[in-house]
């Protein structure tokens, strides 16, 4: 499974977001991780830099693998790739349900809740120490 079939799992099929929406231009210049439960991959993410700095995104974890610390164990390999490659800090668009979850990681809040793909989310960011 790739990182796109596991997206598809989670965010068309689960949350209902448009498939269009699954990939973008950013997808090409991306470092891409790819999560393995005993060889089974059950999770991705990405990190991508832009104009306005490093971001991970498109983090998503196969439902039934959920609650094995798999998603805490990709951002951790996420965000140490960033500091590697030279990020001061990390943004990413957190869904407001997983909130707690990016703050557990080091993440605050930065902003409001806006809505995007039809579901509430909230600017976040990790600062390297």
């Amino acid at each position: 499974m790739t990182s796109m079939k596991i997206r598809e799992e989670v965010f068309h099929k689960e949350q209902n977001i448009d498939i269009s929406m699954m990939s973008d231009d950013k997808d090409k210049d991306a470092f891409h991780c790819i999560i393995y439960d005993f060889g089974i991959p059950v999770g991705s993410g990405r990190l991508y830099k832009d104009e306005d700095g490093y971001h991970i995104g498109r983090v998503a974890v196969l439902k039934e693998y959920r609650g094995k610390n798999l998603g805490r164990d990709l951002m951790t390999g996420l965000i140490k790739k960033a500091w590697e490659t030279g990020a001061e800090k990390v943004s990413i668009h957190a869904q407001e349900h997983v909130i707690e979850f990016y703050e557990g990681l080091g993440f605050v809040k930065k902003g409001d809740i806006f809505i995007e793909a039809d579901i509430p989310h909230v600017e976040m960011e990790v600062v390297k120490k």
